[in-house]
């Protein structure tokens, strides 16, 4: 059974929806109030990645990007640290991309290195938890993206060798 509220799957859709109009700052503000009522469940992970990525496409001139941007970056750090969210590996890896995608619209390259080096770790140890080859492959792209984010694209080598192997 569902066990999302109807509330909470309005607000994932909401979320979505003023992603996908482009309305940035609207997008942005909308997702940060929608997250004070979301906070510590599922669908706050949503809200808040979405939301981020609605303040780092915001201009760099308008007055409204870096409150929004720290609201929302907090927002998605509290939630990807919260381990009593039940998030798959796969959500947890996408905040680790927004919140990149967030540092990098900064102009941090200091913090994308390190939230990229963090996200990779992260990957590796979720890929060495798993129980089958194919939950462990299914990591393979996400770690071949951080791989690649961090210049490192050599250290996919082995476990894109080692899911040939296996399938």
């Amino acid at each position: 059974p569902n066990t999302r509220s109807r509330p909470v799957r309005r607000a994932d859709s909401l979320s979505f929806s003023l992603a996908l109009s482009l309305y940035g700052a609207g997008c942005a503000a909308r997702a940060a109030a929608l997250y004070l009522r979301l906070k510590g469940t599922y669908s706050a992970a949503n809200v808040a990645a979405t939301g981020l990525g609605c303040a780092a496409d915001l201009k760099g001139d308008d007055p409204r990007r870096v409150a929004l941007l720290e609201t929302l970056e907090k927002a998605s750090r509290d939630t990807l640290d919260d381990a009593k969210i039940p998030l798959s590996g796969d959500d947890r890896s996408g905040l680790y991309e927004s919140l990149i995608g967030a540092r990098e619209s900064m102009k941090d390259e200091a913090g994308a290195l390190s939230l990229r080096q963090q996200w990779a770790t992260f990957l590796a140890g979720e890929a060495a938890k798993a129980k089958t080859p194919e939950q462990r492959a299914d990591y393979d792209p996400h770690r071949l993206g951080a791989y690649v984010a961090l210049n490192q694209p050599e250290k996919a080598i082995p476990m894109l060798e080692q899911s040939e192997t296996d399938f």
